[in-house]
């Protein structure tokens, strides 16, 4: 992912993305490495990769007071 993209979605308010599609192999290992770096500067949690199926999205539900609360968008 691009760092300008995070940017973006930072400042739209979004807290959670899924990384799970039919692109998240494209760059290989170094694009898996590189998007949770820049979502992580960004402080925006992710799940969707074999590393993070669902995990961080279930522990940041339980955390959360409602799901209306939250942003999340599939990439």
């Amino acid at each position: 992912m691009p760092e300008h993209y995070a940017e973006y979605l930072y400042q739209a308010g979004f807290d959670i993305l899924s990384l799970a599609n039919n692109h998240s192999n494209d760059k290989g290992e170094e694009g898996r490495i590189s998007t949770k770096e820049i979502l992580d500067k960004y402080s925006i949690k992710y799940a969707g990769y074999l590393d993070f199926p669902a995990t961080v999205l279930r522990k940041t539900v339980s955390n959360t007071d409602s799901l209306h609360s939250l942003r999340i968008l599939k990439l």
